[in-house]
């Protein structure tokens, strides 16, 4: 009984290893639609070509930086209005539970996301980190729900290889590490799980 609580256990410590390994690193925004749970109509959220960029660090950070297309500097209060409503930017401590991953929001673009835990389903399909929401109001819809999808190809994504590379190249340091490491993690503190500087 006790091996087999220890092989248990054993088993659920690699798979949260891989999958945080498998989200670690840069991504960035390829696609970001939203889907009417009951009609299953899909809207390009933020335009044909939205720009955006997610990272997660072996520390424990992640951060999110998404723009709708077409958006211009602004010169009226409107124009701010706008500005702020196809901008979404937050950073905050993550942590994995089952197929979710979860941000414990610190800062934000919106305050009223600050001290918010960000609950966020996630799958690697074909290279590309897909991330839904849960059902929200729809705004188009009254009484029905949407999800969000936000799609993100990888950029700059590291794994425990590329760490033992970078250490033949003054000043990288890493740490062998059961999550795999990440370039997100750049930092000069010899404390952290891992530091580099490119050449």
């Amino acid at each position: 009984m006790r091996l087999l609580t220890v092989l248990i256990a054993f088993l659920c410590c690699t798979s949260f290893a891989r999958a945080k390994e498998a989200l670690l690193g840069n991504w960035k925004l390829v696609s970001f639609y939203t889907e009417d749970t009951q009609t299953k109509q899909r809207n390009n959220a933020y335009g044909e070509h939205p720009t955006g960029a997610i990272g997660f660090t072996p520390a424990g950070r992640f951060f999110a930086f998404a723009t709708a297309d077409n958006r211009k500097g602004p010169q009226t209060t409107e124009d701010q209005a706008a500005a702020f409503r196809t901008v979404i930017a937050y950073t905050g401590q993550w942590r994995i539970e089952g197929d979710k991953f979860i941000t414990k929001v610190d800062v934000a673009a919106n305050p009223a996301m600050v001290g918010t835990e960000q609950i966020r389903f996630w799958q690697v399909k074909d290279g590309k980190l897909h991330i839904t929401t849960a059902p929200l109001p729809n705004p188009n819809a009254a009484g029905r729900t949407m999800i969000g999808t936000p799609v993100w190809g990888a950029n700059n994504h590291f794994r425990a290889a590329d760490c033992r590379r970078l250490q033949q190249r003054p000043p990288f340091h890493c740490k062998r590490g059961a999550s795999g490491h990440s370039a997100d993690d750049l930092s000069a503190a010899p404390t952290r799980s891992f530091t580099a500087r490119p050449g």
